[in-house]
Formats: structure tokens, C-alpha cells, sequence
């Protein structure tokens, strides 16, 4: 995917239709009860470029891989994964008033219509993380 396409929906512009496609199928993994095949397909997601550069992510993703992983027993790796997500830098174009960890609560998760046992995989995790990763809404 060519890089200097930043506006065109490409690599590091909002998720693009392949992107998408992706994310669903993992959901859908998720949704016949495999976490972990989610978390599998969601590590060969296409998650945009690195967030040190500036560029826009699939956050959404993100949040989710980091569900996924915790799902899967793989602790060490969702909190890494959601450090990501936790940077004060906050989303370009938010006004950098909130990371992207703040955005993505289990009742954002429902409405973004993920599994229930997504949604639940999500409050786990963000439950039995330190206070200051976890959604204002849910101190």
C-alpha cells in the first residue's frame, strides 16, 4: 500500500474497506467463541502505521486486539498492546483531549456492536488495569 497516500483512505488514513473486511472476520471469529483465532487474525490486521509518527490508527482494532490477547491468557502481550492506546497524545483531530483507551469502553464496544463475549472480554481487562488506564466513566 503505496505510504504517501495519507488522505486517500490508505495506509495511515481511516481504516480502508480491506482493513475493515479484516476486523470483521476476526470479530466473527471471536463471536463462534475462538479468542484466540481472534487475537491471531487481529495481529496480521493492517493497524496503520506506527502512532510514534502521527499518523491516524485503527484504534479500534487495537482496543480490541488488546481484549482479544487478554481473553487468550495472554496478559503481558494485551498490556503492551494497550499501552498503545493509553498514549497522552490522544487521537489527532480530538482536540488531543483524550487517548484512545477513554474512547473505547465496553458500552462503545456494544454500540460498535461487537460479541458479548468481546464486550465482557474488554470490561476484564479494563477492570483489572491500573487506575489510570482505565475510561473516566469507569473510576
Amino acid at each position: 500500500v503505496p505510504t504517501g497516500a495519507f488522505n486517500a483512505g490508505l495506509r495511515g488514513g481511516a481504516p480502508t474497506v480491506a482493513q475493515r473486511l479484516d476486523f470483521n472476520a476476526a470479530m466473527t471469529k471471536w463471536g463462534e467463541g475462538s479468542p484466540a483465532a481472534a487475537a491471531a487474525a487481529f495481529t496480521l490486521l493492517d493497524m496503520g502505521p506506527e502512532p510514534d509518527a502521527g499518523y491516524p490508527q485503527f484504534w479500534e482494532a487495537r482496543a480490541a486486539r488488546a481484549a482479544a490477547l487478554w481473553a487468550s491468557n495472554a496478559k503481558p502481550q494485551a498490556e503492551a498492546e494497550r499501552s498503545w492506546l493509553c498514549d497522552d497524545a490522544g487521537i489527532p483531530g480530538s482536540g488531543s483531549s483524550s487517548a484512545p483507551c477513554t474512547i473505547f469502553t465496553p458500552e462503545e464496544a456494544a454500540n460498535r456492536l461487537w460479541p458479548p463475549a468481546a464486550v465482557d472480554a474488554l470490561r476484564s481487562f479494563l477492570s483489572d488495569r491500573p487506575e489510570s488506564w482505565r475510561p473516566v466513566a469507569a473510576r
